[in-house]
């Protein structure tokens, strides 16, 4: 620890919340950043203790404070009033930090000496822990945090970092307020400091049924926070941030409000709009046949929405074959009727619809409209007549609009990295076993390749051979291959995922045979998961220490490793970034 590292408080607020405390403190406790303090704020359980039960266990390692009930914006106070520490962190008791978090925004921090608050990316998972799906915060369409705020920004306040000296310039959490006493602070904090964005994803937001939010009261304090922050922005900083499509802006803004049931909140981001603009469109009409709808029915769809919400996410997979068995019944009508446009529009909407699943209903809507009104102004135009443009050929590409190219950067390095290894070696035959398909169909152009896969591959092409196999039994003489390859497979034998039987040694399994099969002198090319000790996310894959992954290869050199950590591939080991992905 450097003499210049700040102390970091972490406070942890909770009420009743044995079920999920022991994991929010144990991921406060496995911080990579040394110089830190975590205070459990007990705000007065009723649960015969057993909340006090969980947090006396960490002895001093934690500072645990007991306190009467008053809502977790009190027991956030306390715990700022109490904390010693220069830097101020928040963890609700359902909540996972990752192991980085702190010493990555402190790292940035070292960078950047004038930020006083931090935020960062977050994933969402259920009520287990499993995951469901990342929320990226990065700046898009304005800094202006006080707009995004009102803009529906999923800010998630413990995914931030606070300077302590920020609260005393604008107060502590509000404590009248018991739902939405966050977006208030960070409103209140965006009229005086910058926001700065880390790009990480810092911390596992747990979603369950017991959340304060999701009710009509939830509702109603939130309506009236929004109401207050609507009237206090101004329309010069509206206009000065989005221009021609201010009214456009404020008029989504409108109808996320209507969506929610924000009654008085919407009404006074139309009287906004109309001060901008109230000249008749499609969005106005849009709008105001939207906000027709009573607060009472709205309120009622947003509780359906997140029953259904939390059903697909605990049924997917039964969901994806019912969708899969709705795609065979479309397409054998749409073979057998194919100039009937309507069955053949329905079968191409399934197909997109299966994959958005991670989306909310409105945000889906929104895509949907945009393609419609894209289809209407190509129709306009005057067009290449060599071609027909028809309903009945609807093909909705929906999630291609990205700022960036898409890419996922592990498998974009471990395949390349993977390609450049067999150009360099030149074996005279090669053999892959699980790898991505296209990467070794790829590779395969300038090595004869055979590849081993438990499910068969349906493809032909030269140079490349298949046997359908297992990597727990491969078909190959003991030291007879020249070269072999596992690119990002051993971590996942024996979780089930792909057919396999069960097995808490698979990995181990795995990696001995390979090492049975090649020839002395030989190369393994390999890829698999590394972090700071022996993980299983089931039944995704395992996650190894370094050193038990180098124990499992015994009589085996190293010739060359890389590490993924993100978007970087670096030569080096380096625990203090957590998870990554070691080759």
């Amino acid at each position: 620890m450097k003499s210049s590292d700040p102390l970091v408080s972490i406070i942890i607020p909770v009420y009743n919340g044995s079920n999920y405390l022991k994991e929010a403190i144990d991921s406060a406790l496995g911080q990579t950043y040394p110089n830190i303090e975590v205070l459990v704020i007990n705000d007065g359980s009723s649960d015969n203790g057993k909340t006090e039960q969980v947090a006396k266990i960490y002895g001093n390692k934690i500072r645990y404070l007991l306190k009467k009930n008053g809502g977790v914006a009190t027991a956030l106070n306390y715990g700022i009033e109490k904390m010693k520490g220069e830097w101020f962190a928040w963890l609700s008791h359902d909540d996972i930090y990752e192991p980085y978090k702190i010493s990555e925004l402190v790292k940035y921090i070292d960078n950047h000496p004038d930020a006083k608050i931090l935020y960062t990316d977050y994933q969402l998972v259920n009520e287990k822990g499993a995951h469901l799906h990342d929320v990226s915060v990065k700046p898009k369409k304005t800094n202006n945090m006080q707009l995004r705020l009102i803009d529906s920004y999923p800010l998630n306040g413990c995914a931030m970092l606070i300077k302590k000296e920020c609260f005393d310039k604008v107060g502590n959490f509000d404590e009248s307020l018991r739902t939405t006493q966050d977006y208030d602070l960070w409103f209140r904090l965006s009229k005086h400091y910058n926001y700065d964005y880390v790009p990480i994803s810092s911390i596992r937001s747990r979603l369950h049924s017991e959340q304060g939010s999701h009710t009509y009261a939830g509702a109603d304090e939130a309506d009236n926070l929004y109401l207050k922050i609507i009237k206090q922005i101004l329309l010069s900083e509206i206009k000065k941030e989005y221009g021609n499509k201010s009214i456009s802006r404020l008029l989504h803004v409108v109808r996320v409000y209507k969506g929610r049931g924000y009654a008085h909140s919407s009404i006074e981001a139309i009287k906004k709009a109309k001060l901008i603009s109230d000249k008749i469109s499609i969005d106005w009409i849009y709008t105001r046949i939207y906000c027709s709808i009573p607060v009472s029915v709205s309120r009622r769809i947003i509780l359906l929405r997140q029953k259904l919400e939390k059903y697909v996410f605990g049924f997917t997979g039964k969901i994806k074959k019912l969708l899969k068995k709705m795609n065979k019944i479309t397409q054998y009508l749409r073979n057998t009727y194919k100039y009937f446009w309507v069955i053949s529009a329905t079968y191409t909407f399934i197909s997109v619809i299966k994959g958005y699943f991670k989306f909310s209903t409105f945000e889906l809507i929104t895509k949907l409209d945009w393609y419609l009104k894209n289809y209407n102004n190509y129709q306009i135009l005057k067009n290449n007549t060599a071609f027909k443009s028809k309903a009945k050929y609807f093909y909705p590409c929906l999630d291609d609009k990205t700022t960036d190219t898409p890419i996922e950067p592990i498998y974009f390095y471990q395949n390349s990295w993977a390609a450049s290894k067999l150009f360099e070696l030149k074996p005279k035959k090669h053999v892959d076993v699980g790898s991505s398909a296209s990467a070794i169909g790829i590779i395969s152009q300038y090595v004869p390749t055979t590849m081993v896969d438990i499910r068969p591959l349906e493809v032909r092409l030269n140079n490349l051979t298949f046997i359908k196999g297992s990597i727990l039994k491969l078909p190959f003489k003991d030291n007879s291959l020249e070269t072999i390859s596992s690119i990002c497979v051993v971590e996942h034998i024996g979780l089930g995922r792909y057919g396999d039987k069960l097995d808490g040694f698979g990995s181990e399994k795995a990696i001995k045979e390979l090492c049975r099969v090649v020839k002395r002198k030989g190369y393994i090319i390999i890829s698999v998961p590394v972090d700071v000790g022996n993980r299983v996310y089931f039944n995704a894959h395992r996650a190894f220490a370094r050193n038990y992954i180098l124990e499992l290869f015994s009589g085996f050199t190293i010739v060359e490793e890389k590490y993924i950590y993100g978007y970087d591939m670096q030569n080096n080991y380096d625990a203090s970034l957590g998870f990554g992905t070691g080759l």
